[in-house]
This record gives structure tokens, sequence and C-alpha cells, in this order.
């Protein structure tokens, strides 16, 4: 039987100095974060203190909007909540992943949005039809009292348990309901809320191949009137038991291809929507304008894309092009009118276990005589 962590775990000057390091990677020139720098070794003690004695309480959050991809309004916690945050579910993280299911691919270690595309393609490539479930204002709808009781048959350590508690009492959009988006803790609190349907999924209604990415559910079948049952019954729990509404569902052929994660997942392939790439267009093209303009150092630039760069990367999406500045890594800005090329090659060393098979992502063809078109490189066998 596993053993379950202790609060005392939590107060260890090693596990404190690793949430320092975590907060801190990439974020050494943020003024907040050079202010509790300063005087380091004081502000960890004076968190574990507040541990200790049971006076911790979260900070006020700080809250602005983001469009892209849709309107979101987040909430970002200060350095040293996030320092507690992260000191926290740095020893509890193994008793929330060891709860859920195989296929649960939010907020956990190797099991990104990369790995839970390729699954869904892996699942995919055996079926027919498909039912893509979303939960309505899903963070803003979890329900405290449920969760709490939920975290009471996670956490053994009572004062353990009464941290998550003050941590889930600290911000709401309505009383008694919501976790803001952007705490780390929030993400965990979220995944976990949702794997009770997982549970019931997979070992009371038998779906197999059924994934769940956060609030974004896909389940793959072979009859759409058995799928169209499981949203019935996905709904019902999920009213009863847990107070979310889902969106309307949505069923269709494999063929036609499932939305995912900014992909549509077909049995022939993974296939980037248009949505998706001129999110990645206007993204790197808004950095390198920055650029330009002198708004934005070369590091900075870097960091900024990234994101983007990984998931040209990993998916293959355009060949690296010649290092255009030095950050400390690898080339960072990329060539992004290659996001037009047709049929684009998965790097083999990707995908997951359970879907080796040889995998491609696809793209709408560029017009002959473009230059996107002359730029598109052979396709990988």
């Amino acid at each position: 039987m596993k053993t379950s962590p202790r609060f005392e775990d939590v107060l260890l000057p090693a596990n404190l100095s690793l949430a320092w390091h975590k907060v801190s990677r990439g974020r050494t020139s943020k003024v907040p974060v050079l202010e509790f720098r300063h005087d380091l070794e004081a502000n960890l003690a004076s968190l574990a203190d507040a541990f200790a004695e049971g006076s911790y309480r979260p900070g006020p959050l700080k809250t602005f909007t983001i469009r892209d991809p849709k309107e979101r309004l987040i909430s970002a916690a200060g350095v040293a909540d996030r320092v507690a945050f992260h000191a926290l579910m740095n020893v509890y993280d193994p008793v929330f992943d060891r709860h859920l299911i195989h296929d649960s691919y939010a907020c956990r270690m190797g099991k990104g949005t990369h790995r839970a595309v390729l699954r869904a393609f892996h699942f995919a490539k055996a079926s027919s039809y498909f039912l893509k479930m979303d939960v309505r204002r899903y963070f803003y709808s979890i329900n405290h009292a449920v969760l709490k009781e939920m975290l009471a048959n996670l956490v053994t350590d009572r004062r353990s348990l009464d941290l998550f508690g003050r941590i889930v009492d600290s911000a709401h959009d309505v009383p008694g309901r919501g976790v803001p988006i952007g705490n780390l803790t929030s993400q965990y609190f979220a995944n976990h809320y949702l794997s009770c349907l997982d549970h019931r999924f997979k070992e009371r209604l038998h779906a197999r191949r059924y994934l769940r990415y956060m609030d974004d559910i896909l389940v793959f079948g072979e009859d759409p009137a058995e799928l169209k049952g499981l949203y019935r019954e996905a709904v019902s729990h999920a009213g009863e038991k847990l107070g979310l509404v889902l969106k309307p569902m949505v069923v269709g052929r494999v063929e036609d291809g499932a939305p995912f994660l900014g992909f549509l997942v077909r049995n022939s392939g993974i296939f980037l929507q248009r949505k998706t790439k001129l999110r990645y267009r206007a993204g790197i093209a808004g950095v390198e304008r920055k650029l330009r303009n002198g708004l934005m150092d070369e590091a900075e630039a870097g960091r900024s894309n990234r994101p983007w760069a990984d998931w040209i990367r990993r998916f293959g999406l355009a060949k690296p092009p010649p290092r255009r500045f030095s950050t400390g890594g690898p080339c960072l800005l990329w060539d992004y009118s290659a996001l037009a090329m047709p049929w684009l090659h998965i790097d083999a060393r990707c995908p997951a276990p359970e879907a080796r098979s040889s995998t491609r992502v696809a793209e709408t063809s560029p017009l002959p005589g473009t230059a996107a078109h002359a730029a598109t490189p052979a396709i990988y066998s």
C-alpha cells in the first residue's frame, strides 16, 4: 500500500527551495520575483511558519483577460502564493495522479496536449464515429462543497486537508463555486473534479475508447445511437453529482474529423485546424514585429516563441530554419509560412506507445505558384 504524504513534507526546506526554483524559472528579471529573492531565506522561512501555524491564507489575485483562442479571465497569484502552491503540489502530485485513469491527459507529467492528440488518433484509427463533449464554463462552475468532499477522500493528513480547503475558499466567481483559472492548484482541482466521470465511463459503461483533456472529452465507437446514449449518461451524472452543465454534443463520422485541442483527428491522420494555424502565424508574427521594433530583446523573443516552436518541432510542421539569433537553446523563431504545407510528418519519436504506427499531420495544400508551395519540402516516408 502506498504511503500517504505528511504535512511535514510540505515544510521541508528542500521542498520549499524546489518550489521557489519552479516559480522563478524563466522569470528572474521580473520585479516581484526579484523582490522575493532579495530576502529569499527569510521569505521561505516565513512561508513555512505560516503553514505550520495554520495562519497561511492566499493573498489577492491579479486578474486580466486574454482573448486567444477565446476570451478568458485569468487570475495570477503573487510570488509567495505561487511558491506555496508548488510546495504543496510537489508533495501531493503523486496522490492526485494515481486516482486518475490512464487516458486523462491534463496537468500530468508526460501526458500533455501532444500525447492526448496522438492517443485520440490511435482510437480514431479503429473507430467509425466519435462523440465530443465539453463542459460549459467549467472552472467557474466547480462546486466547492463537492470538491472538498473529493479532497477529503484523497488527502488523509488533516492539516494538509485544511490547507487545501483554505485555498479552495480563497477565490470564487460565485459564492461556493468556481476556482480561478491560472492557479496551479486550480488545474489539479479541475482535473480531479471530473475523474469520477472518467471512472464511470471506463468501469461502469465500458467505454474503452474514451479520453479527456481537462473538460474536453472524446469518445469513439461504432454506433452513433450508443454514443448519444453515453452523452445522456454524462449529462445526468455531471448535473446530479457535480453540478455541471454540458454543452450540446457533437457526434460525427471519424473520417470527417473530430475537433480536439486545435486539431481535426481523423482515421487517416491528424489535421491542423485553420483557426489554429492562424493563431500560430499571428503569435509568431507578433513576436517578430516586437523584435524588429525594439520592444523585445532576442532572449525574450525566444522564450515567447517557445510554445509555437515546440508544437512545430513536435508535430513536424516545419523544418528548422538556420539559427537566426542565439538564445542559449534551440532556434525558436520559425518560418511560419511553412504552416501551409500540405502533408506533414509526425516525428516517429513522439507517438505514444499505443500509437506507434506511421502517422501524419495534414493541412490544406497551398496554391501552386505561391511562396508557400515552393517552400514545401518532400514528404517524409
